[in-house]
């Protein structure tokens, strides 16, 4: 009775999540039908795969201006749209705590997101 209860796997999927700096991510995922395979050895396959792939493309990538891509080449990005820094979004709470760690300063914050006067007082008010 116990072999009729037993489930099946039929596909996997698998995604990875790579940082590329300054707040900015790329999301890689794959999924693969078992036919048969063991689920543990289609998730090493998958990572493969997926890791392969982020290598070859990573070229591509660009990110914010003053930082790095992911292949390590400086790039100037002047058609990035600033746009304005939350006071209740996450960005806002994570920028705040480097501010006041001295990871970053006002003027690198100020480049990338329009603060408005509220905004930089309540930065600079830890």
């Amino acid at each position: 009775m116990e072999e009729e209860n037993k489930l099946t796997p039929l596909t996997i999927t698998f995604q990875i999540v790579k940082n590329l700096g300054n707040f900015e991510t790329v999301r890689f995922g794959i999924e693969y039908e078992l036919n048969g395979t063991p689920p543990a050895e289609a998730f090493r396959q998958a990572e493969i795969e997926v890791e392969n792939a982020f290598s070859e493309l990573k070229k591509t990538f660009k990110t914010c201006k003053n930082s790095e891509n992911v292949n390590g080449e400086n790039l100037e990005n002047s058609n990035k749209i600033k746009r304005d820094l939350e006071l209740d979004s996450t960005e806002f709470k994570k920028l705040k705590i480097a501010l006041k760690q001295g990871i970053i300063n006002l003027n690198e914050i100020n480049e990338h997101f329009n603060l408005s006067k509220e905004t930089i007082e309540k930065l600079l008010n830890y």
